[in-house]
C-alpha cells in the first residue's frame, strides 16, 4: 500500500495537513492506543481508501513526535505495520522530518512511499511558531529563530539526502499537498 510521509519543520503546515484529510474521512476515528497515548487513527469511509494516522492528534501539533516518549522506533513499526495491512499510510513530525534512512529502507524494501517535502519559507513557519506560542501563553516570549533555523536547514538537508538516494521526493505547499493527498486517497 501507498505511504505517504509529510516533511517540514515546526510551523511548516504537517499537522494541518493531516487533520484536513482526517476532515475528508469524518474526522479522527478508530483511535489505537498504546498504555493511554493514541498512537495512530484508522479511517475508513465510503469513497475513500483505507487509512491509517501515524501518532496522536489530541494537541494542536500531533503527529509521530507525540510518540518520542515510546521511542521513535515506534513509529517506523506502526507504518511497516499498517502499510503491510492493506491500508494506506500517512505520517508526519518533525524528528521524522529529518531521519533519512528509515525511508530508504522503505523505499528499498519495495514499499511504494511518497516523501512530501513542504516548500514553506521559514520567515513563514516562523510566524506559525509564534502565533501558536503567543496563543498558548500571550506572556511568552518569541522563539528563538536561530534553533528555528537549524531546524528547517536540517530537514532540508535529510530532504536533499534523499533524493541523493534515489527516493522520488515531491516539494509542495501545502495547499497542493492537501489535493495530492485527497486525489491519491480517493478510491
Amino acid at each position: 500500500m501507498a505511504i505517504y510521509q509529510l516533511r517540514g519543520t515546526n510551523g511548516s503546515g504537517k499537522s494541518t495537513i493531516v487533520r484536513g484529510v482526517a476532515v475528508d474521512y469524518g474526522g479522527f476515528a478508530n483511535p489505537i492506543k498504546q498504555k493511554t497515548k493514541i498512537i495512530g487513527y484508522r479511517l475508513h469511509c465510503a469513497g475513500w481508501k483505507p487509512l491509517f494516522i501515524v501518532g496522536g492528534y489530541e494537541n494542536e501539533c500531533g503527529g509521530c513526535d507525540v510518540l518520542t516518549r515510546f521511542g521513535i522506533e515506534l513509529s517506523w513499526r506502526l507504518v511497516r505495520e499498517y502499510a503491510d495491512r492493506v491500508c494506506d499510510v500517512l505520517f508526519e513530525g518533525l524528528v521524522q522530518s529529518g531521519d533519512v534512512n528509515h525511508v530508504v529502507d522503505l523505499f528499498e524494501s519495495g514499499y511504494a512511499v511518497t516523501p512530501i517535502a513542504l516548500t514553506t519559507s521559514l520567515d513563514v513557519c516562523l510566524q506559525r511558531i509564534n502565533k501558536r506560542r503567543h496563543a498558548r501563553d500571550p506572556d511568552r516570549g518569541s522563539v528563538d529563530p536561530y534553533n528555528a533555523t537549524e531546524k528547517y536547514k536540517c530537514v532540508v538537508r535529510a530532504t536533499s539526502r534523499l533524493e541523493s538516494a534515489g527516493v522520488p521526493v515531491l516539494r509542495l505547499d501545502c495547499a497542493a499537498a492537501l489535493v495530492f493527498l485527497r486525489k491519491q486517497l480517493r478510491r
